[in-house]
């Protein structure tokens, strides 16, 4: 997982959700708005935008998010995993008001400086219509997708919580794997960081995790490898 894109309406949450997504996958933030709205709310012309987007889109690692719906297409290419926010309406409005009213005056920190909140009555009602003008069109962009792209909808807080969990889990129990490769490297060119190391295991190193090395028995091939890989991956 290389390249994570996050989109939905407008309060969906998909900001607080890259921002979360972030240091567990450690993979580079953008955040769109930053970029495309300049001090005192100044939009991005569309010729700049566009050159913008499409080298963010050819990084080899990123999580983006945001919509913008004429460079989405070159978005969801390159995107190994796409998560939508499919929030229901009411709940993006309550979340964008309640957004307003915290940073009343300041600027959010997913925006670029000199864009302090702000909120009228016209981005209320594109956000009351985003179902019936968007959905449709994005169900249909996600269906076009290659068979190798995972895509993830996300409905309601307790849907995205546990797939928070499940990612953080994923990632733990790969650390462990990486640290236990290590030992078994460091043990092989007797180095003593095997036995300092070892002993500071988790304590929720399971037995499980400890017989996933016996995949690995001729260690003395790879223990140079297993150190370099878990001195990059740390």
């Amino acid at each position: 997982m290389q390249r994570v894109l996050i989109i939905g309406c407008s309060g969906s949450g998909k900001s607080t959700l890259s921002t979360q997504l972030q240091p567990i996958l450690k993979l580079p933030l953008i955040h769109l708005d930053r970029y495309f709205w300049k001090p005192n709310w100044e939009a991005t012309q569309d010729e700049e935008w566009d050159q913008r987007v499409a080298e963010f889109a050819a990084e080899k690692k990123w999580i983006i998010d945001g919509n913008y719906s004429r460079t989405l297409d070159l978005r969801l290419r390159r995107a190994d995993l796409i998560i939508w926010l499919d929030i229901p309406r009411r709940v993006c409005l309550y979340r964008v008001i309640k957004r307003w009213i915290k940073y009343y005056g300041r600027t959010r920190p997913d925006l670029n400086e000199g864009c302090p909140e702000k909120i009228d009555w016209a981005f209320l009602r594109w956000i009351w219509n985003y179902p019936t003008r968007t959905r449709s069109r994005t169900i249909g962009k996600l269906q076009e997708l290659e068979p190798h792209q995972q895509v993830i909808i996300i409905k309601n807080r307790k849907q995205l919580h546990a797939y928070i969990e499940q990612l953080r889990q994923q990632h733990t129990d790969t650390h462990i794997e990486y640290l236990l490769l290590y030992i078994l490297a460091a043990k092989k060119l007797n180095h003593p960081s095997a036995y300092l190391v070892s002993n500071c295991l988790p304590a929720t190193t399971t037995s499980t995790h400890r017989m996933s090395t016996a995949q690995h028995p001729d260690v003395s091939l790879n223990c140079c490898y297993s150190l370099y890989v878990w001195n990059t991956f740390k």
